[in-house]
């Protein structure tokens, strides 16, 4: 069968794939630039945004992941994630995290992507 007669249509679906298909694959990686402690930031221990575990009654630690993307699922193990905040008109790159003192590890995921990202902490989430 030769190209020519090969419906426009479909030629044109098959070279739109052979355009974008490069970028939609390179788009599909998560990377971690910073993890860091922030002594400073008080913004867990402020009123209205300090959250408590329903589990023990304690203060959750925050996690703030900075990013202007949407879909994100968050994964700590057996302790769960308390509660996540999306990005908002006061914090509109960041999402905020809670979590149980304790946490060393967060594995974050993309609804638009089979794989996840894991972190592993040289520390343990604390109370401030």
């Amino acid at each position: 069968m030769s190209l020519a007669r090969v419906p426009l249509i479909i030629k044109s679906v098959f070279a739109a794939l052979l355009l974008f298909l490069p970028s939609l694959l390179m788009a599909q990686s998560i990377q971690v630039s910073d993890f860091s402690f922030d002594e400073m930031d008080i913004t867990a221990n402020t009123n209205g945004t300090e959250v408590i575990d329903p589990n023990n009654g304690k203060k959750c630690a925050l996690i703030k992941v900075h990013t202007t993307q949407k879909g994100f699922t968050f994964d700590v193990g057996i302790l769960g994630v308390t509660k996540v905040v999306e990005q908002d008109t006061t914090h509109p790159t960041e999402i905020w995290v809670y979590v149980p003192q304790g946490v060393k590890r967060l594995s974050v995921s993309r609804s638009i992507m089979p794989m996840a990202v894991g972190l592993r902490a040289t520390m343990a989430t604390s109370a401030a």
